[in-house]
């Protein structure tokens, strides 16, 4: 194997740090406390249910990329199944919608940022100052990862993924240390409650889809039989999700010792006044807590913008779209610099637009892209798998989902719910979301069906 080839080579455990990269955010610090503030202790077990309900989408993912063990992800498995427009089509959406989820996260680290600066009357978070900030973690990563080779930035995401576990262990330990024994002994169960937190957890447990994208740049080890080497990937997809779940049990277990139920009040609802109200209640220092969500979000930011670049190369690579032949690193790099500039302007003119409506083009951009991501990787992943065994039931899986009659309709089922509950709430998300995402998805379907 020449150097070139295992610079754009991953091992398993790489991969599967990109995937707890992209799920354990700034978000894990937050969004235990709305579970916990939603049903209490009975908030754990509110987690377990919205895991295996996402771990049928998982199984369906394990399926799909164990028949096409291509990059690209959704571009891949939907492509071999129902033609390479069809697969064109979801590929670039997919692509959109983790562009804007990572241009929001750099407007996250961006706030953790400043938020360190002062915890208290947050005087340093202005327009001006997360701009900046957001405007030069977009420029910082990019670069970063426009100059490293395909291995050496999956070293960095596993060393981000093992600092993220520690730091989330360093704070579940205040946590326990300061635990209230009387919230899980004295906690009364409401049905109404307990579906919202399994509701809120749901949310919690999406972005381990991006390890697909990767599929193609496996490690190949010597002495590894094909049909083994094929498992690798849903293999990874599955353990990923198990210690997801095991990371989650801990801070849930963690948190609903210190979060009273229905103790946050209408002023506390957003980011920084949840994670105030689990810093004082944990006993860790404000400061500490913000400094982590930075560290944390951050490692996600650099994910997701890594993401779209290699995204970007997959399908330039298999001529989906038109943009620099070839597949040398400088061709590469190029790709990557257009990906890194087109993030970068996005994001400025989100930041500009912010004003003109009413402060909710953050809002508007992250329900967008989470919307895409929806519509583009784990509806079709569901209806895929289900498809290709109702048709093509002697097709060759080297990974079959056990009971795919009821796991896939259940991963089906899932995404569709969370489509209708990311586009329902106008409060959250702006009305407008919708008819921008049905032009969004048009003008790709054009691109994608009239391309010559």
């Amino acid at each position: 194997m020449s150097t070139e080839e295992s610079a754009q080579q991953l091992s398993v455990i790489m991969i599967m740090a990109i995937g707890l990269s992209t799920v354990i955010g700034s978000g894990i610090w937050r969004d235990p406390v709305k579970w916990a503030n939603a049903a209490g202790v009975y908030a754990v077990l509110g987690l377990l249910i919205a895991w295996l309900l996402f771990f049928s989408s998982g199984l369906a993912y394990a399926e799909c990329v164990g028949m096409f063990p291509k990059s690209g992800g959704p571009y891949s498995f939907v492509g071999g199944a129902f033609g390479k427009k069809t697969g064109t089509f979801v590929g670039i959406l997919y692509f959109l919608g983790y562009a804007f989820v990572g241009v929001v996260l750099s407007f996250l680290t961006a706030l953790f940022t400043l938020a360190i600066l002062d915890t208290g009357d947050f005087k340093y978070i202005t327009d001006q100052n997360l701009a900046f900030f957001t405007l030069a973690y977009i420029l910082i990563f990019g670069f970063i990862a426009s100059y490293l080779e395909l291995r050496k930035s999956g070293m960095v995401l596993l060393a981000w993924a093992f600092i993220k576990v520690a730091m989330l262990l360093i704070i579940a330990l205040f946590a326990f240390t300061n635990m209230d024994t009387s919230l899980i002994s004295g906690a009364s169960f409401d049905s109404s409650r307990f579906q919202d937190s399994i509701a809120l957890a749901i949310w919690a447990l999406l972005g381990f889809d991006v390890m697909l994208i990767f599929a193609g740049e496996i490690e190949k080890r010597k002495g590894i039989d094909p049909e083994e080497g094929r498992k690798a990937m849903p293999k990874a997809i599955i353990h990923t999700l198990l210690i997801i779940l095991i990371v989650y049990l801990i801070v849930a277990l963690a948190v609903v010792g210190v979060i009273p139920p229905q103790s946050l009040q209408p002023s506390q609802s957003g980011t920084l006044g949840i994670m105030l109200v689990y810093a004082s209640k944990s006993g860790v220092s404000p400061g500490l807590l913000f400094t982590f969500a930075a560290i944390s979000a951050g490692g996600t930011t650099y994910a997701l913008i890594y993401i779209s670049i290699h995204q970007i190369r997959v399908l330039a690579q298999d001529q989906a779209i038109s943009l620099f032949p070839g597949e040398s690193f400088e061709i590469q790099r190029k790709r990557a610099i257009i990906v890194v500039a087109s993030l970068f302007i996005f994001a400025a003119g989100m930041l500009a637009a912010n004003k003109w409506i009413d402060n909710k083009t953050i809002d508007l951009i992250a329900g967008i892209g989470v919307g895409l991501i929806l519509l583009s990787a784990m509806l079709p992943a569901g209806i895929t798998a289900l498809y290709l065994r109702v048709k093509l039931p002697i097709l060759d899986r080297p990974y079959k989902a056990p009971l795919y009659f009821i796991v896939f309709p259940i991963s089906i089922a899932l995404s569709l719910y969370l489509i209708h509950a990311n586009y329902s709430d106008f409060d959250a998300l702006p009305w407008i979301s919708i008819p921008i995402t049905l032009g969004i998805m048009v003008l790709v379907f054009l691109y994608a069906w009239f391309k010559e």
